[in-house]
């Protein structure tokens, strides 16, 4: 379960930051980290990692590449792995999203890295 409001504010921002080619196949988006830092504990199960990244965003058709710096903060806090209650018949995103979950942890917020 994210925090409240985390979806809804993210969503613009997410939405901002990625090219509608993306979603129909025509925009392929890489993402290369270059910097991660050691996680922070703010709180009991929560943590903070800063990430630096380069971030490229290739056009399938003329093979035109764009890169930008990514600089975010994760807030993730622990979390019990969850089970998947549909079992193989679960689509892909959902397999997705429980295979990454399993790890046990789950991203509450994503704010822009500001180094000190």
């Amino acid at each position: 379960m994210l925090e409240k409001g985390f979806a809804e504010q993210s969503l613009d921002q997410i939405a901002a930051l990625t090219p509608s080619g993306v979603f129909s196949g025509t925009i392929q988006s890489i993402i290369f980290p270059t910097y991660v830092s050691e996680p922070r504990q703010i709180a009991q199960d929560t943590w903070e990692v800063d990430i630096n990244a380069a971030r490229q965003l290739i056009d399938r058709k003329t093979g035109d590449r764009k890169t930008f710096e990514v600089n975010l903060t994760f807030t993730v806090r622990a979390v019990e792995p969850p089970r998947s209650p549909l079992g193989d018949k679960a689509s892909f995103v959902e397999q997705r999203v429980y295979q990454l979950r399993a790890a046990g942890l789950e991203i509450t917020k994503i704010k822009d890295f500001i180094a000190p």
